[in-house]
């Protein structure tokens, strides 16, 4: 997968979330590690097109379910962040995201048939250069316990966060996991800047 990726802070993103605060390169490590590596990553190409608007604002009434692909979608626009949905035919697909000039994808899976039930969200990143080597990307897992991150086979930089949503998850505890992603986009594109820096800082 290949995504059209440019280098930016994402204080702005923060700030309209109302968390700039809380958030830093040291709340990737906020939860336990435990996600599989290498999985949960998507095939989508970057060229794929929209099939859906943008959205600016959230609503913030109504039923909720964190299952539900459209709410996380609503959550995330909450955000500041911009969202639309994507995918190479009528049914939906995936978030094609933008935070600031990041973009990124959020994916979901074991889904029924109407696709309003999912069982698993995965909020993921990739640059399309080879930015670090095996090594840096193996001390990035050992310094952070939020976000696993891997190379591709071309060498390529991807990391990822999954979430297994509940019937009994609240929109802020959906906020609370998309904060937790937003961060982890900023340490990623930190780290992938100057990976021996942003290792050099977290081993202090």
């Amino acid at each position: 997968m290949a995504y059209r990726t440019t280098r930016t802070s994402l204080a702005a993103v923060f700030a309209l979330a109302g968390v700039i605060a809380a958030a830093s390169p040291a709340d990737a490590a906020g939860a336990a590690k435990g996600h599989p590596k290498g999985g949960g990553h998507a095939s989508h190409a970057s060229g794929s097109k929209s099939s859906g608007k943008k959205v600016s604002k959230s609503k913030s009434s109504g039923p909720f379910d964190a299952r539900d692909p459209k709410d996380v979608f609503q959550v995330l626009a909450a955000h500041g962040v911009e969202v639309k949905w994507a995918g190479d035919s009528k049914d939906v697909d995936y978030i094609d995201a933008t935070a600031g000039q990041l973009s990124f994808q959020v994916d979901f899976y074991r889904c029924n048939p109407d696709r309003n039930r999912c069982g698993a969200v995965v909020y993921q990143v990739g640059w399309d250069k080879p930015l670090v080597t095996l090594d840096q990307i193996n001390r990035w897992n050992r310094a952070v316990l939020l976000c696993p991150a891997y190379l591709t086979e071309t060498g390529h930089p991807h990391a990822w966060l999954g979430v297994l949503p509940s019937a009994h998850d609240t929109r802020e505890d959906v906020t609370a996991q998309q904060v937790s992603w937003l961060t982890c986009l900023t340490s990623f594109d930190q780290f992938t800047n100057d990976p021996e820096a942003f290792l050099k800082a977290q081993a202090k």
